[in-house]
């Protein structure tokens, strides 16, 4: 086989997993919700600063797209650093070190 066709056999797939990739991804932007899960405030898809500031979770293995609004998502990711700074070092859980 020549090193052209193995080339060209080789975008082809490249496509090809990107048209399936981008064909999923549509499918999964319409389960988006319309409002923040958390606080229910309504979300406007044609409204740019909206769409540019919420944030989006998808969770491809449930077949699930959250939406949270910039106030509720800055609330969770402080309260999740909050968690891990009190969680003790995991270094201290561990019995014998290795040498």
């Amino acid at each position: 086989m020549s090193l052209k066709k193995i080339k060209r056999n080789n975008q082809k797939r490249i496509k090809k997993n990107l048209e399936k990739d981008m064909k999923q991804k549509m499918h999964m932007f319409d389960k988006l919700g319309e409002e923040c899960l958390a606080c229910k405030e309504k979300f406007d898809k044609t409204d740019g600063t909206m769409v540019s500031s919420w944030n989006v979770v998808v969770r491809e293995d449930e077949d699930k797209v959250n939406l949270y609004c910039p106030n509720c998502w800055e609330f969770a990711q402080k309260i999740v650093k909050e968690v891990f700074n009190e969680q003790p070092s995991a270094k201290s859980d561990v019995l014998v070190e290795e040498q």
